[in-house]
C-alpha cells in the first residue's frame, strides 16, 4: 500500500515537472516570437521609405547659403532619416573653410536639422593674386580679387607673398596682430582702417582719422586700451602719434 502510494506521489511530481517544463518552453518560444517581430519591425522601418527625408532644416550659417550647405552635404535624394550617415556629413561640412564646427540631428519622421558655426573674418591680407580674407586662428576663408565693399582691417607688411583657401597662417607676426585685434575695444578696434605687423616689436595700428599707434607685443590688454581711448578722447584732434609698448610710459606727438 504504502508503495503504491509513494509511485503515485512520484507520478505527479513528474507530470507537474513536465507542466512546469511546458510552460516555460512556451513563454520563451512566445518571447523569441516577439523579439524576431520587433527586430523584423524595425529592419521594415530602417528600409523603408517611411522615415525618407524630405526637410533640411539648416542654422547657424550667415555667409553661406542654404543651398550651398545642401550641396555640401550632398544627400541623395529618398535617402531615409534613419540610414543618413550624421558623422560623416559633420565631418564633410568642417572641410569647408567657413564652416568652424557642425550638428546633425534626427527629427522624425521625415526632417534632418543641420546646425553649423560659422568662422568670423577679421582681416584682409594683401598677397600676389589678391587679398586673403582670415578669421583669429589665421585661417584663409576665401581669396577677394576686389575688397572696394569689404568692410575688415587690412593687415599690411606680413612676409607673406601667397596664401591658399584653407591655409592656416603659421608668421608670430600675425598671431600677434590678430592677437591684438582680437582685445581691442570695440571703439578701438572700429575706428583702425589699417594694421601693420612687420614684426611683433613693429605691430602698428592706424586709425581712420590718421593716427598711428605703436601697439608693440600683444600683452597687457586693458591697460593698452585705457591709454589709447583716453588720449584719442583728450587730444582727438592734435595727437598724430601713440607709442604705448611701454604702458609705464606712454610717448605722444602731437600736431605742431
Amino acid at each position: 500500500m504504502a508503495k503504491n502510494v509513494a509511485t503515485e506521489k512520484a507520478k505527479e511530481r513528474r507530470e507537474k515537472l513536465r507542466q512546469i517544463r511546458r510552460k516555460q518552453q512556451l513563454k520563451m518560444g512566445f518571447i523569441i516570437v516577439v523579439v524576431v517581430a520587433v527586430l523584423a519591425a524595425l529592419i521594415w522601418l530602417y528600409r523603408s521609405d517611411l522615415f525618407r527625408i524630405k526637410k533640411l532644416e539648416i542654422s547657424g550659417n550667415d555667409r553661406l547659403t542654404d543651398t550651398q550647405i545642401e550641396k555640401i552635404c550632398s544627400i541623395e535624394e529618398g535617402t531615409s532619416l534613419t540610414r543618413v550617415p550624421l558623422k560623416e556629413i559633420e565631418e564633410k561640412l568642417k572641410k569647408d573653410p567657413w564652416i568652424k564646427d557642425a550638428e546633425l540631428s534626427r527629427s522624425f519622421p521625415n526632417t534632418l536639422k543641420i546646425k553649423v558655426v560659422e568662422r568670423k573674418p577679421i582681416a584682409l591680407i594683401p598677397v600676389e593674386d589678391g587679398h586673403a580674407v582670415v578669421d583669429k586662428d589665421g585661417l584663409v576663408l576665401e581669396k577677394l580679387s576686389e575688397i572696394d565693399r569689404v568692410d575688415l582691417l587690412l593687415i599690411r607688411d606680413l612676409d607673406i607673398k601667397n596664401l591658399k583657401v584653407g591655409q592656416k597662417i603659421e608668421s608670430k607676426a600675425f598671431i600677434n596682430a590678430s592677437l591684438c585685434v582680437s582685445n581691442l575695444d570695440g571703439k578701438i578696434r572700429d575706428s583702425l582702417s589699417i594694421v601693420s605687423a612687420p614684426s611683433i616689436d613693429k605691430l602698428s595700428l592706424y586709425t581712420k582719422d590718421g593716427v598711428e599707434i605703436i601697439y608693440g607685443k600683444a600683452e597687457n590688454f586693458s591697460k593698452k586700451n585705457y591709454i589709447i581711448e583716453k588720449i584719442l578722447k583728450e587730444d582727438k584732434d592734435e595727437v598724430i602719434f601713440i607709442d604705448i609698448r611701454v604702458v609705464s610710459n606712454p610717448v605722444v606727438r602731437k600736431r605742431p
